[in-house]
């Protein structure tokens, strides 16, 4: 679940009204203090972002949405960095400094950066996992099936459950632990036949 506060427009008019948009089940909410202007589906919702804010359009209407961080905001709504849709998503990350999404490896050095002493974590990890594999590779696949599953059950509980998707550390989302616990079981089951 994500809140963000702004104003809300219809393009081409000059009135802006106060607002506060909530993204959650799968769903975006736009609502002043007293009214509710409207929820639709986010699969009937799309989001570009232009210059002066972010664009929505709905059922044939385009709301003008202006919030501190409209790129967040399209993020929350509609297509990622990875998959920018109309491309809008990734043009604006790139004026603003911020390097394309890349491949796998790529998001993850991004992450260890931002985590404080990952760098030294991350060499004693690697270190500890080849040692594993030479010398006793049936822990090493043990760890990483039992990581994988993990992974997956976190998962597929904050899916369903969203109080348990907003407990999360801010880069996992259910989607991502599913992917990386389906990729994880898949290198265990490949270590296992292969070591």
């Amino acid at each position: 679940m994500e809140e963000f506060e702004g104003t809300v427009r219809m393009a081409g008019d000059a009135v802006a009204l106060p607002a506060v948009l909530l993204v959650a089940d799968d769903r975006l909410r736009v609502s002043t203090r007293r009214h509710e202007i409207g929820h639709w589906r986010l699969s009937d919702v799309s989001a570009r972002v232009l210059e002066d804010a972010c664009h929505v359009s709905v059922e044939g209407e385009e709301l003008v949405v202006v919030v501190a961080d409209p790129l967040r905001f399209a993020e929350a709504i509609g297509p990622r960095l990875s998959n920018p849709g109309d491309g809008s998503l990734r043009r604006h990350a790139d004026r603003a400094g911020a390097a394309p999404v890349g491949g796998l490896l790529t998001q993850a050095s991004k992450l260890a950066r931002r985590l404080p002493g990952t760098g030294w974590a991350l060499a004693a990890s690697t270190a500890a996992g080849i040692s594993l594999a030479l010398w006793a590779p049936a822990i090493l696949v043990g760890l990483v099936v039992l990581g994988a599953l993990a992974g997956l059950l976190i998962g597929g509980f904050a899916l369903l459950d969203p109080f348990v998707a907003v407990r999360l550390p801010d880069p996992a989302t259910p989607a991502l632990l599913i992917r990386a616990g389906t990729l994880a079981l898949g290198v265990g089951l490949s270590l296992a036949i292969l070591i």
